[in-house]
């Protein structure tokens, strides 16, 4: 969500960190990370609220917690059904949505994009985001979660089967 309201956001809280120094240091900004994913995840949690109950976005929250930073649908169907089976949340929401639903909610609110390849031989890597107007999610390829709610989500910087 590096939205121009997010960059603020961060340098904010890098600045008021050390309100004494002249600058921002990187230091400053790596020390605020987990607060601003925090700040970031609210946001999301906000818009999620327009369209979910609270119970609804508590179980959004559970399914990507200590997830995947990359996913395909079916991968987040086996997520869902998995935690169904002991978070009554996540149950009651399995009950009423597919993970189709919440890939097209978190989409649609910038938290998770598409990463896809395209090219024959040394593919080339893509990515899709609402704010860039990509509007519709393409649900054959893979999605990422946005590097910025991976601190808080517990999430990997680094995707499965790359280094």
């Amino acid at each position: 969500m590096f939205k121009p309201r997010n960059i603020v956001n961060m340098l904010t809280l890098a600045r008021d960190l050390r309100p004494d120094d002249r600058s921002i240091s990187l230091a400053s900004i790596d020390q605020v990370q987990l607060e601003f994913s925090k700040r970031t995840w609210r946001e999301i949690e906000e818009e999620l609220s327009g369209e979910y109950s609270a119970e609804e976005v508590s179980a959004i929250k559970s399914t990507l917690i200590g997830f995947a930073s990359e996913f395909d649908i079916p991968k987040l169907q086996k997520r869902m059904e998995n935690l169904a089976k002991f978070d009554p949340n996540v149950h009651s929401f399995t009950t009423k949505y597919k993970a189709f639903d919440m890939i097209t909610s978190l989409y649609r609110v910038g938290a998770i994009g598409n990463l896809y390849f395209v090219g024959s031989g040394k593919k080339e890597i893509r990515f899709g985001w609402i704010f860039r107007d990509n509007y519709d999610p393409l649900y054959d390829k893979k999605f990422m979660v946005h590097e910025s709610l991976r601190k808080f989500l517990q999430l990997s910087f680094r995707p499965e089967g790359r280094k």
